[in-house]
């Protein structure tokens, strides 16, 4: 293998998401030991998103400290543009899944939100090592593991992509706890969109990870990044293909 693929996952009760980066892995050994010095620089734990966001548990004592916590995040994110080639990022709305289930019962009974987000992330990852000209076996796909309906996802992949995925614990890679904070922003991202209610969200009123992100590689953003909405879905059910999924497209990405 020469590249490897770290995929995390982030939700709540309306959103699944799954998100993540590709390297090679020589630069991937340089990542993590980049990664942990700069943790180590600003006294941090490892990196997790929903109690980092909210100063809690273990970030409890930097609550209040923005000039701190945006040192952090910038360090970090300076580690992910040098480090990583690009990223990967997929959504599905839960209430798009459950109004198309009520029409095509079969949706339900053999996905979920989480099952379709994550398989769109390995068909991604498989068309972008196809555009360039990377063979498929040369890349290995990892998600965190402790996700839930980790059965449901790995019978999936294998019946519908004859793909069988390999998961490893958060704590044995630093490269998860990127993926981590992608996942996570992008969550915020379409929790924006769906508030915004018109489907679009304007750049400059994303979160400043985010930007910083589409900032290193805008196309990628347009390309790689996509959300499952009832249109998809609906298509998918008539088609009986799943390997199709939407876009979000964010306003004026391509031209930063």
């Amino acid at each position: 293998m020469e590249y490897t693929i770290f995929l995390d996952e982030s939700g709540d009760q309306e959103i699944k998401v799954f998100a993540g980066f590709v390297a090679a892995n020589e630069q991937w050994q340089k990542f993590e030991v980049e990664w942990r010095e700069v943790l180590a620089r600003f006294s941090s734990p490892p990196l997790h998103m929903r109690t980092f966001a909210h100063s809690l548990d273990e970030f409890a004592e930097w609550r209040g400290n923005e000039h701190r916590r945006g040192a952090l995040l910038k360090a970090l994110l300076g580690v992910i543009r040098i480090r990583t080639r690009t990223f990967f990022a997929s959504a599905v709305r839960s209430a798009d899944f459950d109004d198309v289930a009520t029409r095509y019962p079969e949706l339900r009974k053999n996905h979920t939100p989480f099952t379709i987000a994550g398989n769109s992330c390995i068909l991604k990852a498989a068309r972008w090592a196809d555009r360039h000209q990377i063979s498929r076996s040369d890349v290995a796909l990892l998600f965190e593991d402790g996700a839930g309906e980790k059965k449901m996802f790995v019978r999936h992949a294998k019946q519908h992509l004859g793909f069988h995925p390999s998961f490893a614990k958060k704590d044995q890679f630093a490269a998860f706890q990127a993926a981590d904070l992608l996942a996570f922003e992008y969550l915020l991202s379409n929790r924006a969109i769906m508030m915004a209610g018109d489907g679009n969200l304007t750049f400059e009123r994303l979160r400043e990870p985010l930007k910083a992100l589409i900032k290193s590689q805008p196309r990628t953003a347009e390309i790689q990044w996509g959300i499952h909405d009832k249109s998809m879905l609906e298509k998918a059910c008539a088609e009986n293909a799943f390997d199709e999924f939407g876009w979000v497209r964010i306003p004026g990405s391509t031209s930063l």
